[in-house]
């Protein structure tokens, strides 16, 4: 073999070996751009609630997540079937604190709680959803109140039980209380007082006829009043009653029923000794056989 052959030979061989280091090298730098784009893309996961959770309204719950390059987060509920509506779970969270506690609500006007819920996310300013969580459950859980109400007609012997349990108002008038099933809340003396408010004047169980006297007091009630429950604030242990509108006193026997049945109301809870009832702001007194307050 010539020299000038052996040399190209050898020229030709180093630059092979030296333009396939560089274009190693090329290769590398683009896999290392790739991945280092793809770690810059942002991510985000929510463990909790997981897949399959149930959820109980009204109680609080932890929502935990994972993310990475997000500044800002957003969180909706979503129910299965009806995705066109979403509520509000908080806004504008920081991405990094990775966690977020979650009260869910016991009244909803947007979204009928109960069934299939999952959380849409959005990233900061963004305006489509960028991820979603598993599916989980929220049940509707029930709770049982007990209404005060008028017993018709007593006879002898619920008037004599009556008065051994303190259960007598008036003109020898019994309460009785009606036992209803409702979505579970942390408030349930009002939900008693809205309960008493939106009941009829008669109620029927099986065949026996209780009064509600508050019914009278509404509107279209024969009273011409127009009585409405405000809000109840129990404070060391006692239950204040706020309500709005008027009251007109009809006969003698009405007057210790309506206060009893909304006193009643109350005292069935421990927490509960003494209750004071508000008309407009101002203390009423029940005149007992007379109008006013």
């Amino acid at each position: 073999m010539n020299q000038k052959l052996k040399t190209f030979i050898i020229v030709a061989v180093a630059l092979f070996l030296i333009g396939g280091f560089f274009y190693y090298l090329t290769e590398m730098d683009k896999k290392i751009e790739i991945l280092n784009i793809k770690n810059q893309e942002p991510f985000i996961k929510i463990i909790s609630p997981s897949k399959g959770e149930l959820l109980d309204i009204g109680k609080e719950y932890e929502i935990t997540w994972e993310s990475d390059n997000i500044d800002t987060v957003s969180f909706f509920l979503v129910k299965e079937g009806e995705s066109d509506v979403a509520d509000i779970i908080k806004e504008d969270i920081q991405a990094d604190a990775g966690k977020y506690l979650w009260t869910i609500p016991e009244e909803n006007h947007d979204i009928s709680l109960g069934g299939q819920f999952r959380i849409m996310i959005f990233k900061n300013d963004d305006f489509m959803p960028f991820a979603y969580s598993d599916w989980f459950e929220i049940s509707k859980s029930l709770m049982t109140i007990k209404i005060p109400l008028i017993v018709d007609n007593p006879n002898e012997s619920e008037i004599e039980e009556a008065k051994r349990s303190g259960r007598i108002v008036g003109c020898q008038d019994v309460i009785f209380y009606l036992e209803k099933e409702i979505p579970y809340t942390s408030m349930p003396l009002t939900a008693v007082y809205k309960e008493l408010f939106s009941l009829d004047k008669f109620v029927l169980i099986d065949g026996r006829k209780y009064i509600n006297p508050i019914y009278d007091h509404i509107k279209d009630g024969i009273a011409g009043g127009s009585l409405e429950f405000d809000k109840v604030i129990i404070e060391n242990g006692i239950a204040h009653v706020y309500l709005l509108g008027n009251y007109v006193t009809i006969g003698t026997c009405e007057p210790p029923r309506t206060e009893g049945v909304l006193k009643f109301a109350a005292t069935q809870f421990d927490s509960v000794n003494d209750v004071e009832i508000y008309l407009n702001d101002q203390k009423m007194i029940f005149i007992h056989g007379g109008r006013g307050f």
